[in-house]
């Protein structure tokens, strides 16, 4: 595993191959750490669901470089538009309707995908220079707390990833979660940020 330590990154080029070429990193987001891949790396994304030790049925979520991306990789409505615009770039994750370019392992019920759209420049430039989504996910296995620190990261996951982003130590909470695919809103998961419709 390589650790490139965020301040010091002038150049992301080396991030995109590790991604383009198949490979899993840890990376800062607004909330905690991520655990990503390529969405169109099969191999990448086996290796989280290895990594992370969880059910290949559990979904994962993406990360776009900026809401008009999204359109991309989910179906949704005006009054979504609105709610997305209202609160992105932020700690949310939001649940829509999934294109037909989602992998179907990566899927959630009634195919669905969470996308999130970070407020933050690495994980922003990292998907624009990249071109597509990155699958995102907590670093942590599975029941068990995210990491914040990255030592730990390093200690931990160090033999399992490629190459770790490093912002120092993050103590967050997650984004919250919130589906969209229903008639109304619903919070499943209430974590950094406060949605209100």
């Amino acid at each position: 595993m390589k650790r490139l330590p965020v301040d010091k990154i002038t150049d992301l080029s080396e991030v995109v191959t590790v991604l383009k070429d198949g490979g899993v990193i840890a990376y800062p987001t607004d909330t905690i750490y991520g655990l990503g891949c390529s969405i169109f790396s099969p191999a990448g994304i086996e290796r989280i669901i290895a990594i992370k030790g969880r059910s290949e049925k559990q979904p994962l979520s993406i990360l776009v470089n900026y809401i008009e991306e999204i359109e991309r990789y989910a179906i949704y409505s005006e009054a979504n538009l609105r709610i997305l615009r209202k609160h992105l770039p932020g700690p949310y994750t939001f649940i829509l309707k999934a294109s037909p370019t989602i992998p179907r392992n990566i899927r959630g019920k009634g195919d669905s995908v969470g996308i999130r759209v970070v407020d933050s420049r690495i994980s922003t430039e990292m998907a624009d220079l990249l071109g597509e989504a990155i699958v995102t996910t907590s670093i942590n296995r599975s029941g068990e707390p995210p990491l914040g620190n990255p030592d730990e990261i390093a200690d931990v996951f160090g033999p399992e990833i490629d190459l770790l982003l490093d912002a120092g130590i993050i103590s967050g909470k997650p984004s919250t979660i919130v589906d969209l695919t229903g008639e109304e809103p619903k919070i499943i998961r209430q974590g950094k940020g406060i949605f209100t419709p």
